[in-house]
């Protein structure tokens, strides 16, 4: 129906939005490659859980975030899974990372 067809479409804008294929979008979640091509076109109906996992996990975002049209962009996108992959590592590891990317800078 239209309304699938519209989180399908809202659901591709933001996954083309932060750079993310179908492939890394569905391994990230753990679905097939096909079940997000099928939500995408409006070709099956997700479950909430699905449309969940799709945003919070895959998206890295919010779900009020995203129901509000507040696109979230890729550099956020990037910092944001950069700052879950640091998570847990001991400060002197975080430190060193923190030079890295002032090295790369120059």
């Amino acid at each position: 129906g239209t309304t699938m067809l519209n989180i399908g479409c809202s659901l591709a804008t933001q996954r083309k939005a932060l750079k993310i294929s179908q492939a890394a979008l569905a391994q990230k979640i753990g679905v097939a490659q096909s079940t997000i091509s099928y939500i995408e076109k409006g070709e099956t109906s997700p479950t909430f859980d699905i449309i969940e996992k799709i945003i919070i996990t895959g998206f890295n975002m919010t779900l009020h975030d995203f129901f509000t049209n507040k696109e979230i962009s890729h550099k956020d996108f990037v910092i944001s899974e950069l700052s879950n992959s640091i998570e847990g590592l001991s400060e002197d590891k975080i430190l060193l990372l923190c030079e890295v990317a002032k090295s790369m800078k120059s």
